[in-house]
């Protein structure tokens, strides 16, 4: 990135910032939560998110593209892993449509909220794990962002100004291997845990063997950065148990012996995608 991009994207997290700070400042201090009704159902949001929060507060809708994606590949009986569920804006609406969905988040503030939306919108085939996913049983330091609340993450091997821009809070949050938490099989996975995706899929094996689809975030700055491993390591977690890969924003297809040249193309380009598609 050259220093002009660079100035750009520090003024842009500066930016989110400081709308998120006014946006806090006008508010009681008793208040720590709207509620937003929406085409997906009832929400408690963050006041300081500039993200989810605000996109379902303007325009009271949210991934409605991915919600219909996870539809389409499992079907009403199918059942759902969420890691990395936020306030719950893609699983909630997911859960009206499908038989069952397991729900993993790490950050207890959004956490909270997550639970608020469960009750809200009557989700009784949700069911709800505060912890964050990781390869064995301990505790990891992890930064609760506010402008971005999505954004939070465990500390980062590589401490980058924009994991910082909004002077995150540092807290100690619970960590466990995903198959030793949850028993039942899933037909999908959905991951998006801000870097964190290494060391989930370390813990999970027995899960990603049952599942029929992968969908996982691939960020280079953050397989760099926060989990600090290549494009190999992450890849090697992943290819036993599934055969193709579909990447959405490239509109490629490409089958288990293209996994690692694909991947590393894009690592290479510093291009990324939100969700990946990996298939049995």
């Amino acid at each position: 990135m050259n220093i002009i991009k660079k100035i750009k994207s520090h003024l842009s997290f500066k930016t989110k910032s400081l709308k998120s700070k006014l946006r806090g400042s006008l508010l009681p201090k008793n208040v720590s939560a709207f509620i937003v009704s929406t085409t997906q159902g009832t929400f408690a949001i963050e006041p300081k998110d500039m993200s989810v929060g605000r996109a379902l507060l303007k325009s009271g809708e949210y991934g409605l593209d991915e919600v219909k994606r996870i539809v389409d590949l499992v079907g009403a009986q199918g059942k759902v892993l969420f890691v990395g569920t936020h306030v719950g804006a893609i699983a909630i609406p997911v859960s009206k449509l499908v038989s069952k969905v397991i729900a993993v988040e790490a950050n207890p503030s959004t956490f909270k909220l997550l639970h608020y939306n469960k009750l809200l919108n009557g989700c009784e085939n949700l069911e709800l794990h505060e912890l964050a996913a990781g390869e064995n049983s301990g505790e990891i330091e992890f930064l609760l962002n506010t402008a971005n609340s999505g954004g939070s993450k465990r500390m980062p091997s590589i401490r980058k100004i924009n994991y910082f821009y909004d002077s995150p809070e540092v807290v100690k949050v619970k960590l466990r291997a995903l198959d030793e938490v949850i028993n039942n099989s899933v037909d999908l996975i959905l991951m998006d845990i801000e870097g964190s995706e290494y060391f989930a899929l370390k813990g999970m094996s027995r899960l990603l063997d049952s599942a029929k689809h992968l969908i996982i975030e691939f960020i280079p700055d953050h397989l760099r950065n926060v989990s600090a491993v290549s494009p190999d390591e992450f890849i090697e977690l992943i290819e036993p148990h599934f055969n193709h890969l579909f990447i959405p924003s490239l509109g490629v297809m490409v089958t288990k012996k293209k996994f690692s040249e694909k991947l590393n193309e894009m690592y290479a380009a510093n291009l990324s995608d939100n969700g990946i598609v990996f298939s049995k």
